[in-house]
């Protein structure tokens, strides 16, 4: 089984890759051919031709089980090769005013069946909860706000633009 930054990026899944050339000659590439070169077309981004078609290695049906916790930024330095050695897929994302960041642990976990099975009166009352009445209540509970208790003028005009042409572009 493998583990953390062993996985690779969807560079490293790349099997061929058929690309146009400048004369319109369609070659195809395959790692065992020639592996230098391989690597470089599998990151070049189409610059050494049109990229026309792109074979992937693929794997079975797979869920990730998330798991996330606030770390200094210091700490999570000094444990870096644990966190990414712990977990199938790590990463980190840093807010720099805070000096912390969150730590996203991802592990692999076989698929489960998952019961989706609503009765038709379920469904339609699902829909009308969250889709009509939700952003009725909500545009709704906007237009009392910024009518009653807003002080500028200006400023409930404008509001009011940007609620009317958000419901106009939704219908788009």
């Amino acid at each position: 089984m493998k583990l953390g930054i062993r996985y690779g990026s969807l560079s490293s899944y790349v099997r061929s890759i058929t690309l146009m050339k400048l004369n319109g000659e369609l070659k195809e590439y395959r790692f065992e051919d020639d592996e230098d070169l391989f690597r470089c077309l599998t990151c070049s981004l189409g610059t050494f031709g049109i990229i026309v078609s792109v074979r992937l290695q693929v794997s079975s049906l797979f869920y990730l089980e998330l798991n996330q916790h606030s770390l200094e930024f210091h700490t999570f330095l000094n444990t870096l090769p644990i966190h990414y050695s712990s977990s199938d897929h790590f990463r980190y994302m840093w807010y720099p005013h805070t000096n912390y960041g969150i730590a996203y642990h991802l592990t692999r976990v076989q698929p489960r069946p998952i019961n989706n099975k609503k009765s038709f009166f379920s469904r339609i009352f699902s829909w009308f909860r969250y889709s009509l009445i939700g952003r009725i209540d909500f545009n709704c509970l906007f237009l009392i706000y910024f009518f009653f208790y807003s002080r500028s003028s200006s400023i409930r005009i404008i509001i009011l633009f940007f609620i009317i042409s958000s419901e106009f572009s939704s219908f788009d």
